[in-house]
């Protein structure tokens, strides 16, 4: 057994706003082609309760047409069960982090949610029972820890080492009925391909405010899918100055980046995308960043003043974004129909 073990995790990855897509899409992207399958698809949003978020086909710990997957999720003590669930790679005398060290030098990654009371450098830290999920890429048995990823102290996506006997207190301390463990690779020789049409299925759902292409988890009656994301954000905003989270303007920045970089494939594909509408994309990419900025003084400030020039600069970047939709969307339909 190595000393030291680490599994590989790209760090440039284009949407970091939830700890769930930067775990998986950091593994995702160690393939070089697997940029073609996440632009075919990630173009829409929703809006559910207080959250905003990418629209999913399948949510990853149930998607098995990338991942090797081994899952458990809210099924009892994962530590009792580990031996149970990794029965081809592990024996029943292995302890629970013998187990672990097991399966990553079997290129698995391990996910899972924690109590962060245990682990370092985080809000929660010896604070409070807060539970939040985790990546688990390699150890290191001279320090007795494993590196874990996640949300730090300061809200930034990091690296962290976690002893193993406090990353087995923050697994075994997770209440009933709330636990989750999967340890996931991903599928070799699988072949990513640009699908136009699904391209231009996901754009029109977006434009049109609907979700008729994916089928991850319905979220509720009080969805809102797609361009109509603005309105509600507005209305939220409007309806309580109080709240405000940070996230929302970070989805929304990082979708515009997304979409830009969406039309550039589409015009390597043979989409003709006229300059205007490249230069249109990349306004509303800088508009969006600079409202997430607004929005991070509004947290601090509390003024007013902020919050209104947030509110008129959505409904004006809703009516841009939509203008130019309509016109790529003209432009695909040409070529998928």
């Amino acid at each position: 057994m190595d000393k030291k073990f680490e599994l590989p995790l790209t760090k440039s990855i284009p949407i970091e706003s939830y700890n769930c897509h930067c775990i998986f899409l950091s593994v995702l992207f160690n393939s070089e082609d697997y940029y073609k399958k996440f632009y075919e698809n990630y173009a829409n949003i929703c809006f559910y309760d207080i959250y905003m978020d990418f629209c999913l086909n399948v949510w990853y710990i149930r998607d098995c047409e990338l991942f090797e997957l081994i899952t458990a999720d809210h099924e009892g003590a994962i530590v009792e069960n580990i031996h149970r669930l990794c029965l081809q790679y592990v024996e029943k005398t292995d302890s629970f982090v013998e187990s672990i060290i097991k399966m990553l030098n079997q290129g698995f990654y391990f996910y899972g949610v924690i109590n962060e009371f245990y682990v370092p450098y985080r809000i929660a830290t010896k604070k409070k029972y807060f539970l939040h999920d985790f990546l688990v890429s390699g150890y290191d048995i001279e320090q007795k820890s494993f590196i874990i990823y996640g949300y730090g102290e300061h809200k930034i996506y990091q690296r962290t080492m976690i002893s193993f006997d406090d990353f087995e207190k923050g697994i075994e301390s997770v209440h009933s009925g709330e636990e989750l463990m999967c340890f996931f690779k991903t599928k070799k020789n699988v072949t990513y391909d640009f699908d136009l049409k699904r391209v231009y299925n996901n754009i029109l759902d977006y434009l049109y405010s609907r979700n008729i292409t994916c089928n991850a988890e319905a979220k509720g009656d009080n969805t809102v899918y797609g361009i109509s994301v603005y309105t509600r954000l507005y209305n939220e905003l409007k309806g309580d100055k109080q709240y405000l989270d940070l996230r929302w303007f970070r989805i929304l920045w990082e979708h515009k980046k997304c979409m830009r970089e969406r039309i550039a494939l589409l015009k390597k594909h043979g989409i003709r995308i006229a300059k205007e509408i490249e230069e249109g994309y990349s306004h509303i990419v800088d508009n969006h960043e600079i409202l997430f900025r607004i929005a991070m003084k509004y947290t601090i400030t509390k003024d007013i003043k902020l919050l209104d020039t947030i509110c008129n600069n959505l409904l004006n970047n809703k009516r841009d974004e939509e203008e130019l939709l309509r016109v790529i969307v003209a432009e695909l339909k040409e070529k998928v129909m």
